[in-house]
């Protein structure tokens, strides 16, 4: 029954609105207009049967009401139902209990419970206690004042007033598990709902992963073809300077390959063990270098993530730096060291390279290598600092705002 009204009187709810708050409120506030309204008519009939004419006063106030919250319903505005109802009855809950003494109102209490109950569940918190306060000071009036006389005139009621105490009170009571039970019944559909919402998000999120991962994958392995391709190219080559051109191409190539690896390997998509990175990309162009120099790397990095826009260009730096110290700054240096510093500070992400090699004075037309370190830096709304004492000092410094994805660790 409750499906055909809420169709005819709240129409296609779940397409008004997304908030499953509001559609149970709404679904809750329709069936107390139903269940009162029934409630009314039952009472009265009661009432009228029992000849006890003075709560057809409440009864037909319930049923009056209900008709024109459930209009108000239909029209679509639920605070507006809401309000004037439980407004509308609270001045004839408080008035019949203040100025009728003729009537045993033992009832009265389960019925200003109910109508707090409401009133908090569906209009909120500041509603609720601003009518849980008005319902405190004229119970507490009723008490004082007009209790004494009823009880006091108690015994020279006729039966019938009493046997209204027994219907009113079983009525109400019944009324107050009922609406209880719904507001508990529409709380676990609306975690039902969520935990539906939930668990599909988990598996969309869990194939877009899946797919990420699977794209990385993929990058990373045509990134190692053209590697390869690029190789073959090196050993079809005599001239000693082109082939150093391509081996330099080859590592840069290489360090963006190895971006995606670990991305793909990683169980968090943003989240790159960038420590184990550089380590692993030291290793590997140390290894295409054929150095018999055995190099003293220190690393401090204490950046916990960082997002590919950033993680690429510092690698390609990376690479430009370390690869130039290998074939430039360490041809007269006995024990080669190579520090490594990358955090974020007060000025954002900084990343500091040094060595204690011999660098070449820069002359007024700068290398592939550094113009490309200039584009990067560049790209990372950066600056660059280069000094050579005591040792050779390369400082990138993002001024810009600190990137929401750079994080340190703890």
């Amino acid at each position: 029954m409750f499906k055909q009204i809420h169709q005819y009187f709240l129409g296609d709810l779940d397409a008004r609105t997304d908030s499953l708050h509001e559609i149970t409120q709404t679904k809750l506030l329709c069936n107390i207009a139903v269940v009162v309204f029934g409630a009314g008519v039952l009472v009265s009939i009661i009432a009228v049967s029992l000849g006890t004419y003075p709560v057809l006063v409440p009864a037909g106030g319930n049923i009056l009401l209900a008709i024109v919250m459930l209009t108000i319903l239909k029209l679509g505005n639920v605070k507006l139902a809401g309000g004037i109802y439980f407004t509308t009855l609270f001045i004839l809950l408080f008035g019949n209990l203040i100025l009728n003494d003729q009537v045993m109102h033992f009832g009265s209490p389960f019925w200003i419970m109910l109508l707090n109950v409401m009133v908090m569940y569906i209009l909120g918190f500041r509603w609720g206690i601003a009518f849980l306060v008005a319902s405190t000071i004229g119970f507490s009036y009723y008490i004082v004042k007009v209790l004494p006389h009823s009880l006091a005139i108690a015994d020279q009621l006729p039966d019938k007033i009493h046997y209204t105490v027994v219907y009113e009170t079983v009525i109400v009571l019944f009324l107050l598990g009922y609406v209880i039970g719904l507001i508990l019944k529409a709380s676990r559909d609306s975690d039902a709902i969520l935990k539906a919402k939930n668990e599909v998000l988990e598996i969309r999120n869990e194939e877009k992963e899946v797919m990420l991962k699977e794209i990385h994958h993929r990058v990373k392995n045509n990134l190692q073809v053209v590697i390869s391709l690029m190789r073959l190219k090196v050993h079809e080559l005599t001239d000693q300077e082109t082939k150093d051109h391509y081996q330099e191409t080859i590592n840069r190539v290489m360090a963006m390959a190895k971006i995606h690896e670990r991305i793909y390997q990683s169980s968090e998509l943003n989240n790159i063990d960038l420590e184990h990175y550089f380590k692993d990309l030291s290793r590997t162009l140390l290894h295409s270098y054929e150095t018999d120099k055995k190099v003293d790397f220190n690393y401090n990095i204490t950046v916990d993530r960082m997002e590919l826009e950033q993680s690429v260009p510092l690698a390609l730096i990376f690479n430009e730096l370390f690869s130039n110290s290998l074939e430039h700054a360490f041809a007269e240096t006995p024990n080669p060291k190579i520090q490594l510093d990358l955090y974020v500070d007060e000025n954002g992400l900084s990343f500091q390279y040094r060595d204690n090699g011999t660098w070449k004075e820069v002359g007024e037309r700068k290398s592939f290598g550094l113009e490309l370190i200039d584009a990067l830096v560049g790209q990372l709304d950066g600056k660059l600092i280069f000094e050579k004492e005591p040792t050779t000092f390369w400082v990138i410094i993002d001024t810009s705002t600190l990137p929401s994805s750079l994080t340190d660790k703890e």
